[in-house]
């Protein structure tokens, strides 16, 4: 069995990182860390993942804001199976996975990249504007693992408009309208790998009704203007978008 720890820091993706029995790993701010998380609800060294005794354990290294498992808080404790984690208030989730089960996403992940490949390279200079755009979705779709998502075309949230969205029956599909206008506001990619790490999300009413789990909000601009964004997302809990 292999043990990882999956940061979920807000607007940043996924991070995993696999653990070697033979090493100690610190937590926190400082650069020097081998888990460095750059977020100020983390202590500059924030906590220490080892191995004794035939078992990782997490220690706290006095940090400010604390950690907890399972919600309570801890100094230390051994840790086993999946368990959850937060760190200052980043959570991170602790799994125990067998060689098969990292092969077997090594292995999905590698399907959905040559899945994207054989999309881009099907799109040529005769190919219209709403089948680039559908194939374009249709890629990032694949290689984010997401499970459905659209484009937008519009240089604000006010002009925009949906102009292709997968599955088809999707495109007035509306997703999470917040994260397309906070996208457009702020010129820069939104990315929730659990929706319940950032509180600006975790209570949107279309978030709610839609029962999102996890989602990317990328914008696509042109000579340094924005044109759109892509918008995907996924209900599965604890989709890793890396």
């Amino acid at each position: 069995m292999f043990a990882r720890l999956t940061i979920y820091q807000p607007d940043h993706p996924a991070r995993q990182f696999l653990l070697d029995n033979n090493e100690s790993y610190l937590i926190g701010r400082d650069d020097a860390c081998a888990m460095h998380v750059d977020d100020d609800r983390l202590s500059r060294r924030h906590a220490r993942l080892e191995f004794a005794s035939n078992n990782w354990r997490l220690v706290d290294l006095c940090s400010k804001n604390g950690t907890l498992l399972a919600g309570r808080p801890i100094a230390q404790c051994d840790l086993a199976g999946e368990q959850w984690i937060e760190l200052g208030g980043v959570l991170a989730c602790f799994d125990e996975v067998s060689s098969e089960h990292l092969a077997e996403e090594e292995q999905r992940f590698t399907e959905r990249w040559q899945t994207s490949v054989h999309l881009s390279r099907a799109i040529t200079p005769s190919t219209n504007l709403d089948e680039l755009l559908q194939s374009v979705l249709q890629s990032f779709i694949e290689v984010a693992g997401a499970e459905r998502g659209f484009v937008m075309l519009g240089s604000d949230f006010d002009s925009a408009q949906s102009d292709a969205g997968f599955p088809e029956a999707g495109a007035n599909f509306a997703g999470s309208l917040s994260v397309v206008r906070r996208t457009y506001a702020e010129r820069r990619p939104i990315v929730c790998s659990d929706v319940r790490t950032d509180s600006l999300l975790v209570e949107q009413a279309s978030i709610v009704a839609g029962k999102i789990s996890a989602l990317v909000s990328m914008p696509l601009e042109a000579g340094g203007v924005m044109q759109g964004l892509i918008y995907v997302d996924s209900r599965e809990p604890g989709k890793q978008f890396t």
